[in-house]
């Protein structure tokens, strides 16, 4: 639960659940944070099994971001509870 108090992590699980697959260089212009800032959310998420980077597998290879089944599950709560928060 820690890491997920962390500045922007779940504004950024709860992008990754409506994009799925993200390259690294385009999540930091959607949720307006550092590299080092993005780096540690990644890096946080990755030692709970919310995330997973990959390489893909054509041209341009770029290291991408996808959510794991806990963090689907997770990313899906986490949306509900903001659809909530945006009717009142």
């Amino acid at each position: 639960m820690e890491a997920l108090e962390h500045t922007r992590t779940i504004r950024f699980l709860v992008f990754l659940y409506r994009k799925g697959s993200v390259p690294i260089s385009h999540i930091r212009w959607q949720i307006k944070g550092g590299q080092r800032t993005i780096y540690g959310i990644i890096s946080r998420l990755k030692e709970i099994d919310l995330v997973k980077e990959e390489l893909e597998e054509e041209f341009p290879w770029r290291r991408v971001i996808k959510l794991t089944e806990k963090g689907m599950l997770v990313a899906e709560k986490l949306e509900e509870i903001q659809a909530v928060l945006e009717k009142t």
